[in-house]
This record gives structure tokens, C-alpha cells and sequence, in this order.
């Protein structure tokens, strides 16, 4: 008995370290049902090769929650299979009947109170609340989030004397209309490099500056060789057309 008491010990822990680890991986900004999904396979080893499996362990902080699960899982499987042999070994036939009919009853307890979603709201809110004091669990992951390797790219430029943007203020490039952003600028000030993060539309680009830019690839490589004059005004235009024409497709699609 005291074996079968152990496995149902065994089996509630499990559900408690697998809620805690699909917590944490939501505080790093996974969604409910996918940090749900893997934190379950991570503690039982299955279905742990799909496409948001791969974009869990891109994160640092992600991979290691998941490793520790994964340790814990081997072990607490493993003490589950352990009790459940010493459970019915070396009994009687009607002592292993009686301990069998004990463990669906206690097992189908088991599953009403972890099923609960008041449970699972109770616990969860505890849970989060203790998880949410660790700073090192408050972090995104700003590739997944941002589409970067999935049409979108964060590149840096550096203005010089022929640049089609020079001399030019924001708001007058009017970038957006490509597609681009101008996420910040590095300005040289007497021999110091100053940061400007999200710059303003009054901005007015100039010689050395080194400009940070989101967007479609072709229109930053286009932004980063496009040069002052006619030819650059015409690049502009082309990359405006080419994201209308982008935009039209995705309406016709849809």
C-alpha cells in the first residue's frame, strides 16, 4: 500500500513540475497552449520535434527550463514505474485485485482534481506569482516575435557621402511606404557615438551616421546601396511599388 500511496505521490509531483515549467515558459512569452504542449513533452519525452519546439530552444532561457524538465521527467517516470511493480509484486491474487482496483479509483481522482480547471487556475496564479519574482524568466524572444528568417531582417547601415539618404530628414524618405523602419540611429557627437533609439520624423540623417533598419531584405539592400540623385528617387519608388504589389497579393489571398 505504502507503494501505491508513493506512485499517486509520484503522480501529483509530475503535474505540479509540468505546470510549473508551462508557467515559466509563458512568462518568457510563449503562448498558454504551446508552452502547455511543451512542457508536457518535454517531461515525458514525446512529440518533442515539431516547428514551435525548435523555436523554444532557440531561447537560452527556454532550453534550460526545458532541460530541466526533461531531467526531471526521466526520473519521475521512472520512480512511477519502480512503485507500480513493488505495488503488485510478491502479493496475493487478491491483494494485487484489491490494490488494482485502488489505483484506477485513486487515479481517476487524480485526473478529476488536476482536470479541474478551477485547479488549474488556482494553481497556475500561485505559480505564476512565485515565478514572476525571477527576472531572469522575464525575457521574449525578440527573433520569434519580430518574423526575423521569415521575410524580415534587422540590418545596419552606415551613411556616407553618396547616400541617397543623406541631408534628408525622416520624414521625408518616407521609408514606411517600403516597408521600413528606422528602428534607431547611432550618431558620431564630438568624437562620442550617441544612441537615439526610435527616432522621431524631424531626425535628419547625416554623414557616419549608422542607421538601424527593419524590413524585407531586397528593400534594406536596396536602401543600403541606394545612392542621391534621380536613380535613388527611382529605387524608392520601385521598392514602393514592389510592397503595394505585395500587399495587393495578400489581400487576394485572403
Amino acid at each position: 500500500m505504502l507503494s501505491l500511496l508513493g506512485l499517486f505521490f509520484i503522480v501529483l509531483v509530475s503535474y505540479i513540475v509540468v505546470r510549473v515549467a508551462s508557467v515559466a515558459l509563458e512568462i518568457t512569452g510563449l503562448a498558454e497552449e504551446v508552452a502547455n504542449f511543451q512542457a508536457l513533452s518535454a517531461f515525458t519525452g514525446t512529440g518533442f520535434t515539431t516547428q514551435e519546439t525548435e523555436s523554444a530552444l532557440s531561447n537560452p532561457t527556454r532550453r534550460n527550463i526545458i532541460k530541466t524538465v526533461i531531467i526531471v521527467g526521466n526520473a519521475g517516470l521512472t520512480t512511477a514505474v519502480a512503485s507500480l511493480i513493488l505495488t503488485f509484486m510478491g502479493n496475493e491474487t487478491t491483494t494485487n485485485f484489491l490494490h488494482f482496483i485502488a489505483l484506477i479509483l485513486g487515479m481517476i481522482l487524480i485526473f478529476l482534481i488536476v482536470s479541474s480547471r478551477h485547479t488549474y487556475l488556482a494553481l497556475k496564479k500561485i505559480i505564476y506569482k512565485f515565478l514572476s519574482n525571477y527576472d531572469s524568466l522575464q525575457v521574449h524572444d525578440y527573433h520569434e516575435l519580430l518574423g526575423l528568417g521569415k521575410g524580415f531582417v534587422i540590418s545596419r547601415i552606415i551613411i556616407d557621402c553618396d547616400s541617397w539618404m543623406l541631408n534628408q530628414e525622416l520624414k521625408d524618405l518616407k521609408l514606411d511606404r517600403e516597408g521600413t523602419l528606422i528602428l534607431s540611429i547611432e550618431k558620431q557627437d564630438q568624437g562620442k557615438r550617441v544612441f537615439h533609439g526610435a527616432p522621431n520624423g524631424k531626425t535628419r540623417i547625416e554623414a557616419s551616421d549608422v542607421i538601424t533598419c527593419y524590413g524585407r531584405p531586397e528593400a534594406i539592400k536596396s536602401l543600403s546601396e541606394r545612392q542621391s540623385g534621380y536613380i535613388g528617387d527611382k529605387s524608392h519608388e520601385e521598392q514602393c511599388n514592389k510592397l503595394k504589389a505585395v500587399e495587393v497579393l495578400v489581400e487576394d489571398v485572403a
